[in-house]
């Protein structure tokens, strides 16, 4: 994985032979600083601004595990593409669509729900967001000496849909998330997207989770950014933190 700041050269080459791009960012731990919890989260007034810029000069894009109603309200930019519960729904325009769920996926998402939300009553500090279309485990503020036990629990709720091919379920961030067992993640979207808008346009990708690694895997052609301090991964290029990323944004709008 290559510095961001370092390969900013190579990366004007890259837009200047461009036919257009399509931006796309995540939002926690990418656009926004992690919080302790989801509700505190917020979009800093000077990512707000520049995302708007970059939006009239690009087709730009949010991907995240949130739901769409919640990310939309969290950004709170018209004009923009969302995509909400790792691209299980979205909105492109004045169109709304999401993956139609088997009735089967839906009674054991509701039957998972009922079991965590019994769980999570018992460890202090734990938080169960139910996404509608995923759920999401998280256990940052559970005192750590509680964290192993809960969790251990909670996979074996979960396990017992993996097994039956009907819910998966990864971990990252603090955070147990639940999706339903289907070939659909943010990566699948991402080409759903680029095939809908045009693959003529270079495919810009920033985030910083262990989903985001499925774009990552796609986007070969394209320029794939990491967040973080480790340098494990699929994408091409490191930044450190949403400051780095803010910094990027506010180049990108120069070469666009």
């Amino acid at each position: 994985m290559k510095d961001l700041f370092k390969s900013l050269p190579e990366l004007s080459k890259k837009l200047f032979t461009a036919k257009g791009c399509l931006v796309m960012l995540d939002f926690d731990g990418t656009l926004s600083p992690l919080a302790k919890t989801p509700s505190l989260a917020y979009l800093p007034k000077t990512n707000k601004e520049i995302l708007k810029k970059i939006s009239r000069l690009a087709q730009t894009a949010i991907v995240s595990g949130r739901g769409l109603s919640d990310i939309k309200q969290k950004i709170g930019i018209k004009g923009l593409i969302y995509s909400g519960n790792h691209g299980l729904e979205w909105q492109i325009g004045s169109e709304r669509g999401k993956i139609k769920l088997p009735a089967t996926i839906l009674r054991a998402m509701a039957l998972a729900n009922k079991r965590l939300t019994n769980l999570r009553k018992g460890y202090p500090g734990a938080l169960l967001e139910n996404k509608g279309l995923t759920l999401s485990l998280h256990y940052r503020l559970v005192s750590s000496n509680l964290r192993e036990q809960l969790l251990k629990e909670a996979r074996e709720i979960v396990a017992t849909f993996q097994k039956q091919r009907l819910l998966a379920m990864n971990e990252d961030k603090k955070t147990l998330e639940i999706r339903p067992h289907l070939r659909w993640n943010k990566g699948h979207w991402v080409k759903f997207l680029r095939k809908k808008l045009g693959k003529q346009l270079l495919p810009i990708y920033i985030g910083d989770s262990t989903a985001d690694e499925d774009v990552f895997k796609i986007l070969k052609s394209g320029i794939t950014i990491k967040v973080g301090k480790g340098c494990d991964g699929k994408a091409k290029y490191l930044c450190r933190d949403i400051k780095q990323v803010n910094l990027f944004l506010n180049w990108l709008s120069t070469k666009l």
